[in-house]
């Protein structure tokens, strides 16, 4: 995946960020496409075809740093979640919701 295709998914989809998160939206059935650093924890794809074997998942080729650049934030991001249109959850980038801490 190159950075062009990546941002598109950022400015155009609703998406979460992190494993645990994406994890919890997979077995809700809410995620369309799982993407994934390519130093992202051991067996992920695994785990994540075993909650739901029919989602996509890409391997992007960014590190963790690389792919926080991107999603315009300050922390390293490994997996990021991208919300099917049925889901109500998640988050359209342009809204730069931040967490408190």
């Amino acid at each position: 995946m190159n950075i062009e295709e990546l941002k598109r998914i950022l400015k155009e989809k609703k998406v979460i960020f992190g494993t645990e998160n994406t994890l919890k939206f997979l077995k809700n059935n809410e995620i369309e496409m799982v993407l994934l650093s390519n130093d992202c924890k051991p067996g992920l794809i695994e785990d994540i075809k075993k909650i739901s074997p029919k989602t996509t998942v890409i391997e992007t080729g960014m590190s963790k740093e690389q792919l926080k650049e991107p999603c315009d934030e300050h922390f390293n991001i490994s997996v990021i979640g991208v919300i099917g249109a049925g889901a109500a959850s998640g988050k359209k980038k342009k809204s730069k919701e931040k967490k408190n801490g």
